[in-house]
């Protein structure tokens, strides 16, 4: 009995019927934005972290003024806090956290004056005066940078080839009709 209402025509269902069928019409579409939101925001990603992989940063091109694209901008600042490789510092005026997770030493103590280096937006080195410049995990490391890339791309090509493959299977069944068992032999 429950087959024959959802086969139903939209003309002959009554106003129930027809909210239920909207709001799964809805909550459906909803989530297919969502994943394909997330599917494009990921397709983002692969291709930011694949060119960030070639991108060549050189301490010696310093930003002019109006400057923010290609070059490094230079902002001095002061460790205000730190915990393990975590650290804190104030750049005119306004806190700026800094996770240096690959320093070989210590980082710089609360007080500290120091220089936080960014190419293209991502921080990629803070120069203390004692030790020298010393480079966050967003410097570009080619292989690193290729393989997070790569992995993404696996994710972006994969999910389409297996929605496909998925559809395909299904329309195959669909021309086919269901695999009936073998009979048995007595």
């Amino acid at each position: 009995m429950a087959e024959e209402d959802e086969d139903k025509p939209w003309a002959e269902q009554n106003l129930g019927e027809k909210s239920v069928t909207v709001l799964g019409y809805l909550i459906g579409g909803t989530l297919t934005a969502a994943l394909i939101a997330g599917y494009l925001a990921l397709a983002m990603q692969a291709v930011v972290e694949s060119r960030w992989a070639f991108t060549n940063v050189s301490p010696e091109r310093v930003c002019a003024p109006d400057e923010r694209h290609d070059c490094m901008v230079r902002l001095p600042g002061t460790v205000s806090s730190r915990d393990g490789a975590t650290f804190s510092v104030t750049v005119e005026r306004r806190p700026y956290s800094c996770s240096l997770g690959t320093l070989r030493s210590a980082p710089p103590a609360p007080g500290s004056q120091v220089v936080v280096e960014t190419w293209n937006s991502r921080l990629v080195s803070i120069v203390d005066p004692q030790r020298g410049r010393r480079r966050a995990e967003e410097w570009p490391r080619k292989w690193h940078d290729l393989s997070e890339a790569a992995a993404a791309l696996v994710v972006v090509l994969g999910v389409p080839g297996l929605v496909a493959l998925v559809w395909v299977m299904g329309r195959r069944e669909e021309k086919l009709g269901p695999v009936s068992e073998p009979h048995a032999q007595t």
